[in-house]
Protein backbone atom coordinates (compact mmCIF):
# COMPACT_ATOMS: atom_id res chain seq x y z
CA UNK A 1 0.00 0.00 0.00
CA UNK A 2 2.65 2.48 1.00
CA UNK A 3 5.63 1.36 -1.08
CA UNK A 4 4.55 -1.00 -3.85
CA UNK A 5 1.56 1.03 -5.09
CA UNK A 6 3.35 4.42 -5.24
CA UNK A 7 6.30 2.73 -7.01
CA UNK A 8 4.00 1.35 -9.71
CA UNK A 9 2.27 4.70 -10.09
CA UNK A 10 5.48 6.74 -10.31
CA UNK A 11 7.72 4.50 -12.40
CA UNK A 12 5.14 3.07 -14.76
CA UNK A 13 2.76 6.04 -14.82
CA UNK A 14 -0.14 3.81 -13.86
CA UNK A 15 -3.28 5.34 -12.41
CA UNK A 16 -3.93 4.31 -8.82
CA UNK A 17 -7.43 3.27 -9.86
CA UNK A 18 -5.85 0.67 -12.20
CA UNK A 19 -4.07 -1.08 -9.31
CA UNK A 20 -5.89 -2.86 -6.51
CA UNK A 21 -3.60 -4.37 -3.85
CA UNK A 22 -5.25 -6.26 -1.01
CA UNK A 23 -3.52 -7.60 2.09
CA UNK A 24 -5.69 -10.60 2.81
CA UNK A 25 -3.60 -11.84 5.74
CA UNK A 26 -0.49 -10.60 7.49
CA UNK A 27 2.15 -13.15 8.38
CA UNK A 28 4.07 -13.00 11.64
CA UNK A 29 7.32 -14.44 12.90
CA UNK A 30 8.11 -17.26 13.19
CA UNK A 31 5.41 -18.85 11.05
CA UNK A 32 4.93 -16.25 8.32
CA UNK A 33 2.03 -17.04 6.03
CA UNK A 34 1.09 -13.53 4.92
CA UNK A 35 -0.84 -13.14 1.68
CA UNK A 36 -1.17 -10.18 -0.69
CA UNK A 37 -3.22 -10.06 -3.88
CA UNK A 38 -2.64 -7.43 -6.57
CA UNK A 39 -4.96 -6.84 -9.50
CA UNK A 40 -3.72 -4.55 -12.29
CA UNK A 41 -5.88 -3.60 -15.25
CA UNK A 42 -4.43 -4.68 -18.60
CA UNK A 43 -2.36 -2.14 -20.49
CA UNK A 44 -3.81 -0.62 -23.65
CA UNK A 45 -2.52 -1.85 -27.05
CA UNK A 46 -0.31 -4.56 -25.53
CA UNK A 47 2.23 -2.01 -24.32
CA UNK A 48 4.97 -3.60 -22.21
CA UNK A 49 6.12 -2.09 -18.96
CA UNK A 50 9.73 -0.87 -18.97
CA UNK A 51 12.21 -2.53 -16.61
CA UNK A 52 12.35 -1.13 -13.10
CA UNK A 53 15.89 -0.28 -12.04
CA UNK A 54 16.16 1.14 -8.52
CA UNK A 55 19.87 1.69 -7.96
CA UNK A 56 19.95 5.23 -6.56
CA UNK A 57 18.48 6.14 -3.23
CA UNK A 58 16.68 9.45 -2.95
CA UNK A 59 16.34 11.69 0.07
CA UNK A 60 14.29 10.47 3.02
CA UNK A 61 11.18 12.64 3.10
CA UNK A 62 9.16 10.88 5.79
CA UNK A 63 9.52 7.93 8.14
CA UNK A 64 6.54 5.88 9.25
CA UNK A 65 6.77 2.99 11.68
CA UNK A 66 3.86 0.58 11.80
CA UNK A 67 4.15 -2.23 14.33
CA UNK A 68 1.67 -5.09 14.20
CA UNK A 69 1.00 -7.60 16.95
CA UNK A 70 -1.34 -10.55 17.06
CA UNK A 71 -2.25 -13.70 18.94
CA UNK A 72 -1.09 -13.84 22.54
CA UNK A 73 1.55 -11.12 22.10
CA UNK A 74 0.81 -7.94 24.06
CA UNK A 75 0.87 -4.39 22.77
CA UNK A 76 3.98 -3.80 24.93
CA UNK A 77 5.92 -6.08 22.56
CA UNK A 78 4.82 -3.93 19.61
CA UNK A 79 5.90 -0.83 21.56
CA UNK A 80 9.33 -2.42 22.20
CA UNK A 81 9.73 -3.11 18.48
CA UNK A 82 8.78 0.49 17.72
CA UNK A 83 11.21 1.88 20.31
CA UNK A 84 14.01 -0.31 18.92
CA UNK A 85 13.32 0.95 15.39
CA UNK A 86 13.41 4.58 16.55
CA UNK A 87 16.66 3.93 18.44
CA UNK A 88 18.29 2.48 15.32
CA UNK A 89 17.09 5.39 13.20
CA UNK A 90 18.46 7.91 15.68
CA UNK A 91 21.91 6.37 15.35
CA UNK A 92 21.88 7.69 11.79
CA UNK A 93 21.17 11.42 12.07
CA UNK A 94 20.73 11.66 8.30
CA UNK A 95 17.64 9.47 8.55
CA UNK A 96 16.04 10.60 11.77
CA UNK A 97 16.85 14.14 12.81
CA UNK A 98 14.96 16.07 15.49
CA UNK A 99 13.21 17.89 12.63
CA UNK A 100 12.04 14.61 11.10
CA UNK A 101 10.57 12.38 13.76
CA UNK A 102 8.84 9.23 12.56
CA UNK A 103 5.11 8.81 12.81
CA UNK A 104 4.24 5.69 14.79
CA UNK A 105 1.25 3.39 14.55
CA UNK A 106 0.70 0.24 16.63
CA UNK A 107 -1.92 -2.12 15.22
CA UNK A 108 -3.57 -5.16 16.79
CA UNK A 109 -4.17 -7.67 14.01
CA UNK A 110 -6.98 -10.15 14.51
CA UNK A 111 -6.65 -12.03 11.18
CA UNK A 112 -3.10 -13.39 11.37
CA UNK A 113 -1.15 -16.61 11.13
CA UNK A 114 1.31 -17.33 13.93
CA UNK A 115 1.49 -16.39 17.56
CA UNK A 116 2.98 -12.93 17.33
Amino acid sequence: ERVFLPTLERHFRLESSAIQPTVTRRGYFPQGGGHVEVAIQPLINNICLPPLNLVERGDVTHISIRSYYAGNISSSMARQMTDAAISELQKNQNLCSPKQQPTVEIVHETNAVGSG
